[in-house]
Parts: C-alpha cells; sequence; structure tokens
C-alpha cells in the first residue's frame, strides 16, 4: 500500500476489463453489481455465484447459516411494482417485509450502529436517478421518515459512523460537478468535505473503520477503472489500497475489508487486509459482489446473479457456506446487515 496525492494513471486497465468481462457485461451487469446503478433483464449471465475453489477445498460440508442477534437485513427490492423500495428480511429468509413505498425510487440502506433507525437513498425521479437523490431516515419498522440531506445535486452511499454522532456521504460538488465525500453530523449541522479528488475524478461509497477514524472508499478517475483508497476521518493521509475495486465494507474488527474486485469470471467479491496485503477472491463464478458483513463479522451477504434477476447471498467469512438468501422474480440488491 502506497502514500499518495492522486491515483495511479494505467489507461490500460479498463480496455483489459472490457477484455475480459466483454462490452455487454461491463456495461450491464458490472454496473448493478457494483453499486453504480441496477441492470435491465438484458445483459446478464446466466450463472450462479459460488465459492472460490479455495474455499470449497477448505469447507468439508455445508454449513448452517445462523441468525445472528442483529439479524435483519435491510436491502433494496423490485418486488411488488418495478421500483426499487426498502426492505428488511431475517438472516434466515424469512419475514421479508416492505418499509417504503412511493413514485420515487429507494436504494441503498445503511442500518445505524444501534440498529433502530435505516438511512437509504430516495431518487424523486425513477426514470432519473441521478437527479435529485437525497438521503433519508426512517425507524426500523419503516415509520418517521425524515430527510437528512437537502440541496440540489445528487447524494448518496450513506454510511453511519460507528460512534453514532456522524454520517458520511458523497454529494456532487456544485462548482465542479465532481462526487466528493462529505461527512455531516447528525444533528444535520453543516456538512464537511473531506475528500479533494483530482480533475476528472470522482469519489464515492465510503464506508467506516470500526474506530470511527478512517474511511475506505471508491475513486473513479476518467475511464480508469475504480481505485480504493483510504483516508482518515479529516481528509489526511491519503492511502492507495488497491488499484481495482468498488462497493468497500470495513470488518468489524478491523482489519480487513471486503469489496467488489475482479475475478476470472467477472465481478468478484474479494477481501483484502487494511495494510493492503493477503487479498484473496471469495467467489470466483458468476457475478457477485457488494458485499457487506455481518454485525459479528461471521457472515458476508453480498448479490449474485442467478439466470435473470440479480439476489442476495450469504456465505461464511472465508467463503464456504453458500446460502440463497432471497428468491425474488425481481432484483434485489444493496444489502447493509
Amino acid at each position: 500500500m502506497t502514500e499518495t496525492h492522486r491515483p495511479d494513471r494505467r489507461g490500460l486497465r479498463v480496455a483489459a476489463l472490457i477484455g475480459v468481462l466483454g462490452t455487454v457485461l461491463a456495461a450491464a451487469a458490472v454496473a448493478a453489481l457494483v453499486g453504480f446503478g441496477h441492470p435491465s433483464a438484458a445483459g446478464r449471465v446466466p450463472a450462479k455465484p459460488v465459492p472460490s475453489r479455495k474455499a470449497a477445498e477448505a469447507a468439508e460440508s455445508p454449513q448452517p447459516i445462523p441468525v445472528e442477534p442483529a439479524g435483519k437485513i435491510a436491502f433494496a427490492s423490485q418486488a411488488g411494482g418495478g421500483l426499487f423500495h426498502i426492505h428488511v428480511i431475517n438472516a434466515d429468509g424469512s419475514g421479508d417485509t416492505t418499509l417504503t413505498s412511493g413514485p420515487g425510487e429507494d436504494r441503498d440502506p445503511a442500518w445505524s450502529p444501534d440498529r433502530t433507525r435505516i438511512a437509504f437513498v430516495r431518487h424523486a425521479k425513477a426514470d432519473a436517478p441521478d437527479e435529485d437523490a437525497d438521503i433519508y431516515v426512517i425507524n426500523a419498522d419503516g415509520t418517521g421518515a425524515a430527510r437528512f440531506t437537502h440541496g440540489s445535486g445528487s447524494k448518496g452511499d450513506p454510511a453511519w459512523a460507528p460512534d453514532g454522532t456522524r454520517m458520511a456521504f458523497f454529494a456532487t460538488d456544485r462548482s465542479t460537478g465532481r462526487k466528493r465525500i462529505f461527512v455531516q453530523k447528525l444533528d444535520r449541522a453543516r456538512r464537511v468535505d473531506v475528500s479533494d479528488p483530482p480533475q476528472s475524478c470522482n469519489d464515492r461509497e465510503p464506508t467506516w473503520s470500526p474506530d470511527s477514524l478512517r474511511l475506505v472508499f471508491v475513486r473513479k478517475c476518467g475511464e480508469e477503472a475504480s481505485a480504493l483508497y483510504l483516508m482518515g476521518a479529516d481528509g489526511k493521509g491519503l492511502l492507495l489500497l488497491t488499484d481495482f475495486g468498488r462497493t468497500p465494507d470495513w470488518s468489524p474488527d478491523g482489519g480487513k475489508i471486503v469489496y467488489t474486485g475482479l475475478g476470472t469470471q467477472g465481478p468478484s467479491v474479494y477481501v483484502i487486509n487494511v495494510d493492503g496485503t493477503g487479498k484473496t477472491e471469495l467467489t470466483d463464478s458468476g457475478l457477485s459482489g457488494d458485499p457487506e458483513w455481518s454485525p459479528s463479522g461471521a457472515k458476508i451477504v453480498f448479490a449474485g446473479s442467478d439466470l435473470a434477476t440479480v439476489d442476495l447471498f450469504i456465505m461464511n467469512a472465508d467463503g464456504s457456506g453458500l446460502s440463497k438468501l432471497t428468491n425474488n422474480p425481481s432484483d434485489d440488491v444493496t444489502a447493509s446487515w
């Protein structure tokens, strides 16, 4: 892991990415599984994610998935009307409940540290998801919806600080049009920008370290592939973690980051140590990504392609014990555990 103040510019990386994935896959399924959008049925690959060979060899037999003490998983689903809205479900697949509704779309839920509230992104115009997007907060039962961000431009990727005092998210800079990482106190005081992306670059998808002192986030520059960076919560100490990655999530013990990387068969779930060592592919067949740790760190929930839909899956932290969580005829994405 190297200290840097600008992204490592490797123009051939994108050409290699498209060459591996194919132009249709790169344009549709990749965008959905790594969180910048959600696909139509066209362009999907009929493949089911499976544990990596390393994980399969390590697991002697399938393992049951216990319901964690804080077991409900929030996610966005198209079930019941074609628009994405926020749902919750138990970790054993029971109790799927719709929490939001309306003419727009609701995506990217994030549980509060005390698990009493859920932040999410509300897109006022379903046909123009990058316009008029703001962060809202609801109670865990779906009541009490309140708008958290205001002003023009898009905001998204909400992430509660584990200390319960702040929320990180991206917002579009009015003067440059670039997406930057902001941190705002939960009393809705003035937000503070903590990232300064170079020209032609956008920052998004922040996630906090368990001690609330650092952030991992995604930087995308021009036609280059997205990379993962670390920085302090004040924006200082920028470090490159890995030069290809999306949708990071910091482990509860602080030692690892799970993320969407480029695997042998396309987008895949990876884990890496916070010092940049030990990068390991956990799924290596089909399309999978957008992972998140369980509260204990023993499990990972992620999105995977299965025939004509995107569903949610759960596996052990080492990639073994794969189980399908949702089985709706429409897409289920962006899980928060």
